[in-house]
C-alpha cells in the first residue's frame, strides 16, 4: 500500500514537472512580443515612439514593464504617455498624446519650452519668436524634460497652466505676446498689438478672455490698439488709455 502511494506521488511529481516545462516552452514560443502598436500619435512616427519607450520585439510579454516604458516616454518631453498595456499572446499597445508647445520661459538665460500644463518639452538656445507665449514673472527652481516646472511661488504654475490653456481654447495664442504670472492672483497679458489685459486670478479665465476679445475688437474698429483693459471682474471690460 505504502509502495503504491509512493508510486502515485512520484507520478504526480513527474506530471507536475512536465506541466511546468510545457508551460515554460509554451511561454517561450507563444507569449513573445511580436507586435507593438502605437495609438494617439500624430506627427511622431510609430517607430520613434517605440524607440522612446525602450521596448522591442522578441522578449517575453510577461517581462514588459509598463512603468518603465511610461517613464522612458515621459523623459522625451514631446510625449505624454497615457497607458502601456499587453494583449496576450503577443501584442503591446502604447497609448500616447503628443504635447503641444504653448509657451517659453527665460530661466536665467536658459530658454525652456513648455506645454500648456507647464511641462518642459525641451531646452533651446534661441527665443522661439512669436509662435509661443512668453511667460514672465516666473523663475523655475527645478526643471527637467518631461516634468512640470517648479517655483517657490505657491499656486504660480497652476495659475500659469490655467491661463495658457484658456488662451489656447480661445484660439488666441498668436495674439498674445506675453503672460505675466509673477502674482498668480493678479496676472496680466500683453497682446501683440500692445494692449495690456488685466486678468486677475485664474477664476473664469475663459469668460475674461471672451470679454477682452470683444472689447479689443470694438476698440480696434475705432483705431485703438494700445492701452489698459481690465477684465478682472469677469463681468465687464474697463478700458483706460
Amino acid at each position: 500500500m505504502a509502495s503504491r502511494r509512493r508510486e502515485t506521488k512520484g507520478f504526480l511529481l513527474v506530471a507536475a514537472l512536465v506541466a511546468v516545462l510545457a508551460l515554460y516552452i509554451l511561454a517561450g514560443n507563444v507569449f513573445v512580443v511580436r507586435e507593438i502598436e502605437v495609438e494617439g500619435n500624430q506627427d511622431l512616427s510609430d517607430a520613434d515612439i517605440i524607440r522612446m519607450s525602450g521596448l522591442s520585439i522578441g522578449g517575453s510579454i510577461f517581462r514588459v514593464n509598463a512603468q518603465d516604458a511610461m517613464h522612458s516616454l515621459s523623459s522625451y518631453g514631446k510625449i505624454k504617455p497615457l497607458s502601456v498595456t499587453t494583449q496576450l499572446p503577443d501584442t503591446v499597445v502604447l497609448t500616447v498624446e503628443e504635447r503641444t508647445p504653448g509657451a517659453y520661459v527665460d530661466c536665467y538665460g536658459v530658454i525652456l519650452v513648455l506645454d500648456d500644463e507647464g511641462v518642459m518639452m525641451e531646452r533651446v538656445n534661441a527665443l522661439p519668436g512669436d509662435t509661443l507665449v512668453y511667460v514672465t514673472g516666473v523663475k523655475p527652481t527645478r526643471y527637467s524634460v518631461g516634468s512640470t516646472i517648479a517655483t517657490d511661488v505657491r499656486g504660480q504654475v497652476e495659475a500659469m497652466s490655467a491661463a495658457l490653456a484658456a488662451i489656447r481654447q480661445a484660439n488666441a495664442v498668436s495674439a498674445v505676446s506675453e503672460l505675466n504670472v509673477e502674482n498668480p492672483d493678479n496676472m496680466y497679458l500683453v497682446a501683440r498689438s500692445g494692449m495690456v489685459v488685466m486678468l486677475g486670478d485664474s477664476e473664469n479665465l475663459a469668460g475674461k478672455l471672451l470679454l477682452a476679445g470683444a472689447a479689443m475688437n470694438d476698440l480696434q474698429a475705432r483705431g485703438i490698439t494700445q492701452g489698459r483693459l481690465d477684465v478682472r471682474s469677469g463681468t465687464q471690460a474697463d478700458f483706460r488709455a
